[in-house]
């Protein structure tokens, strides 16, 4: 159907996976989920992901986990990366959204394969002035932002 098409589109071989999410969450497409929704129209989920990650501060991060649990699909932590490749994907890419501040709940950099080279989302947080340990990992104890607690 259309949405199998658009979802073809983001980039051969995440289609199957976009499908899925298609079936899962929703008529959800990617341009329509970085637009503005109308006040009356409830955001699906992925839009409702993109707007959290959206309004984390600039030196700060957040993990996959906390926003899934803020946006009350606490075991859905994958779907939120899901969600933030399909963006990494698409022709506005990873900055259309700052993909950057959303790390793994140890503060791993596992979405840095999604951005122009490895070291990127590394060398995007650093610019923002986000702290690492020695074994490269971010410094969550001064850098979270837990979307539940903050705004």
């Amino acid at each position: 159907g259309e949405g199998e098409r658009r979802s073809r589109s983001v980039r051969p071989g995440i289609g199957t996976r976009a499908v899925w999410l298609n079936r899962a969450f929703g008529s959800f497409t990617l341009l329509s989920a970085l637009r503005p929704m109308p006040d009356d129209a409830p955001p699906d989920f992925f839009s409702r992901v993109y707007a959290t990650v959206a309004r984390i501060p600039a030196g700060r991060v957040s993990t996959y986990g906390h926003l899934a649990r803020h946006l009350g699909m606490g075991r859905s932590a994958r779907t939120v990366g899901w969600a933030l490749k399909l963006v990494a994907a698409s022709d506005a890419g990873p900055l259309a959204v700052p993909c950057h501040r959303v790390v793994n709940r140890v503060g791993a950099l596992t979405g840095r394969l999604h951005f122009e080279t490895p070291t990127v989302m590394e060398e995007r947080l650093r610019a923002e002035g986000v702290a690492f340990t020695d074994d490269g990992r971010v410094d969550l104890a001064r850098h979270l932002w837990d979307p539940a607690v903050e705004t």
